[in-house]
């Protein structure tokens, strides 16, 4: 089989939770979908063919602009390829031995007050309001509006995050670690 036909199979379990423990979120899938668009050159390899160079010389083209995706792409690999190996194709095991080195960390780079009321000053009056939560709270996109009234105890000066905004529905966060309650100051 050609690793178009056994990546597709693969996805289509994965879309249904039969690839996992779990059934992915939508924007897991579409993570997905875009790593394995980084591994079309592969696509009309037959599985036992695709060999350790093809995939190191893949992944070091997308690494140059794009490190974190080709970390991405070399993770889908090797869950596609076991997947498939696990259903008795034949595949190069070496594969499974790279590794790609971690792209540098930057520093974060916090905004200044003076930087914050530029910013607040491009944005209309009902977004402007938000910019000073996010950035007293640092807290995540969809988390700032997934808050709710309640969410809000002015007198301690706190803010229980427990739920967040995806893709137009209000969920609750991903992670138990997400659930928590963060001081304003």
């Amino acid at each position: 089989e050609r690793f178009r036909e056994v990546s597709q199979a693969w996805l289509d379990r994965f879309v249904i939770g039969a690839a996992g423990r779990v059934r992915p979120r939508p924007k897991t899938i579409r993570v997905a979908e875009d790593c394995l668009r980084y591994l079309a050159p592969l696509a009309d390899l037959p599985v036992e063919r695709i060999r350790r160079a093809h995939v190191e010389d893949l992944l070091a083209n997308v690494a140059t602009h794009a490190p974190r995706r080709a970390e991405m792409a070399l993770s889908l690999l090797k869950r596609v390829l076991r997947a498939a190996e696990d259903r008795g194709q034949q595949v190069d095991r070496a594969i499974y031995g790279i590794r790609i080195a971690k792209a540098d960390e930057r520093d974060p780079r916090f905004l200044t007050w003076e930087e914050a009321e530029e910013l607040e000053s491009w944005m209309p009056e009902h977004i402007r309001r938000i910019v000073p939560i996010a950035i007293l709270t640092m807290l995540r996109r969809s988390e700032i509006l997934g808050l709710r009234d309640g969410d809000i105890d002015f007198a301690s000066g706190s803010i229980a995050v427990f739920s967040q905004r995806q893709d137009g529905e209000h969920v609750t966060t991903k992670t138990r670690a997400g659930r928590r309650t963060v001081d304003v100051g």
